[in-house]
């Protein structure tokens, strides 16, 4: 059998543009039951198969179990293990989760996510609330960052800890040498920021008079210079679109009764 990464059918969810008006009230009726009892059953399949896979797991060695997932079932044991961590985190809350897609209910079940985070999910869902998959997906991203974080400070606490006297100053040094390196490369960067914006504002200057200038020469010949740089290919230079602009709301500006745009 070939392995999938995906044990159910495709997804189903309401997409809210099929016009149940063009039925009979009875019928539609009906096809809306049977439409909402299989995305039940699509979606109650992640903590189903979670549930039955643990079973298995249990009586089956290490490497039984995992060559049993990918002959017979066609999983992945990537995916199987999601299956059941979704079985074991929400063994208690199947029908509230199964409203969720089975992307989400993997990322709340993993045991990095946060415990907090899967009962706030899991109280949301309960008091009705509409809870949105990317915003699960965000707050649990944002979670973990803050975890790791925390985790970050509290290694480097205990290692400051450990030091000597010694060992802290040099430490000391050694952080301020980088606090300075950081601060020297952010006002480099600042700088170039600058200069880039400054030389803009030169060049947006410099194609100004340069457009003014060419109109200016070019009197009422500007038309046809204007079909020869066409012609010539360069008719995307921004002197060319420039010049091409203020030509254009020169001429248009009399039929609309506007004032004349300045060209010279």
């Amino acid at each position: 059998m070939t392995r999938v990464d995906l044990f159910a059918p495709a997804e189903a969810a309401s997409s809210g543009d099929f016009d149940y008006g063009s039925m009979e009230p009875v019928t539609a009726r009906e096809a809306r039951a049977i439409a909402e009892r299989y995305r039940k059953r699509v979606k109650t399949y992640v903590i189903d198969t979670g549930r039955d896979l643990l079973v298995m797991k249990q009586q089956l060695d290490h490497g039984v179990f995992h060559r049993w997932i990918e002959a017979e079932l066609g999983l992945s044991p990537r995916t199987a293990q999601n299956f059941m961590q979704a079985a074991t985190a929400f063994a208690d809350e199947r029908e509230t989760v199964s409203r969720l897609p089975p992307a989400t209910i993997y990322a709340l079940a993993s045991p990095s996510t946060p415990e907090p985070i899967r009962r706030e999910v899991v109280q949301r869902l309960k008091a009705g609330e509409r809870v949105e998959p990317e915003a699960i997906k965000q707050q649990i991203a944002t979670a973990k960052t803050e975890a790791r974080r925390l985790a970050e400070e509290a290694k480097a606490a205990a290692r400051w800890e450990r030091m000597s006297p010694e060992e802290r100053a040099a430490e000391g040094r050694s952080r301020s040498a980088r606090a300075n390196r950081k601060a020297a490369e952010e006002a480099r960067r600042a700088r170039e920021r600058e200069e880039w914006a400054q030389q803009r504002a030169i060049e947006a200057e410099a194609l100004d008079k340069a457009v003014h200038l060419l109109i200016e020469l070019s009197g009422s010949h500007l038309p046809d210079l204007l079909a020869l740089i066409k012609a010539a290919g360069m008719h995307g230079s921004e002197l060319y679109c420039r010049a091409e602009a203020l030509y254009l709301a020169s001429v248009a500006a009399p039929l609309s009764g506007a004032e004349p745009a300045e060209v010279g």
